[in-house]
């Protein structure tokens, strides 16, 4: 009812993923750059430092390699990291984030978003916003609001408040940003 206000897109979910490590991994890439600029990143980071899949399963699959581990990054140090096109502060969040991950309650599974989204905000290079957006597509949590985003901020209805869409504000951010993306049903 109060996304009605917004002309919803009907079917737009909040995506979600197997492997928590890649979203925040891919969270971190799209920091102050274009999806399709994080999304090169990532095939970088694939291709350098992802296992190659066997012979049979490339057949059936859209890519030829894994996503790395946290270890693989881990171990890859930042400079490694940096050479696939990252600034150096960048490159450092991944490869700390690669290291802490095993101790974090979200690698361990663990059913506490807020515990994981202080935990997160503690490692150099990620803010609340990032913290926020992982724990939105990680989980996939529908009660997240994305602290600080500007499109949010331009696209939010005169007098509206975050709060008006809860427990759903997930689905509301999806809502303001394929709005402000000109996506239409």
């Amino acid at each position: 009812e109060r996304l009605q206000a917004l002309a919803p897109i009907p079917g737009l979910r909040l995506p979600g993923g197997l492997d928590r490590f890649e979203i925040a991994v891919r969270a971190v890439l799209g920091q102050q750059v274009s999806v399709a600029a994080a999304r090169t990143l990532a095939s970088r980071i694939v291709e350098r430092f992802g296992d190659a899949l066997p012979a049979a399963e490339q057949l059936q699959a859209s890519t030829a390699r894994l996503f790395p581990s946290p270890a693989q990054l881990a171990h890859a140090g930042v400079d490694a990291i940096a050479a696939c096109g990252l600034p150096g502060k960048r490159a450092a969040a991944l490869a700390g984030l690669a290291q802490h991950w095993p101790a974090l309650t979200m690698a361990k599974g663990m059913g506490d978003p807020e515990a994981a989204e202080r935990e997160l905000t503690q490692l150099a290079g990620i803010g609340p916003w990032t913290a926020a957006y992982i724990r939105m597509r990680a989980w996939p949590w529908p009660d997240r609001w994305l602290p600080g985003d500007l499109v949010l901020k331009q696209q939010m209805p005169s007098g509206a408040d975050p709060g008006d869409w809860a427990p759903y504000r997930s689905y509301a951010v999806l809502q303001l940003w394929a709005r402000a993306s000109g996506l239409k049903e």
